[in-house]
């Protein structure tokens, strides 16, 4: 919580963060001009719950899906503001 995650790149998924299999979450954050080359410029979730409260996404991209977010198989994503 409370961080900035700026200029990350991935060769696959989650510029800034992939989870696989467990519950993630994040508060306050901003996450910005991150990248990867499949999915989920900022996050990738597979198989786990993602929580983003209060956080800034700007600038993130991916080549395929999912420019901020990206889930798969993902029981619940709780996304809740304000989000930028």
């Amino acid at each position: 919580s409370n961080s900035l995650v700026q200029d990350n790149d991935a060769g696959g998924q989650g510029g800034a963060l992939f989870a696989q299999g467990g519950d993630v979450g994040t508060w306050g954050s901003r996450y910005e001009d991150n990248h990867a080359a499949s999915y989920g410029g900022a996050f990738s979730n597979r198989d786990g719950l993602l929580t983003v409260e209060n956080s800034t996404l700007v600038g993130n991209r991916a080549e395929n899906h999912g420019g901020g977010i990206a889930t798969l198989r993902a029981p619940a994503i709780t996304v809740s503001g304000p989000i930028t």
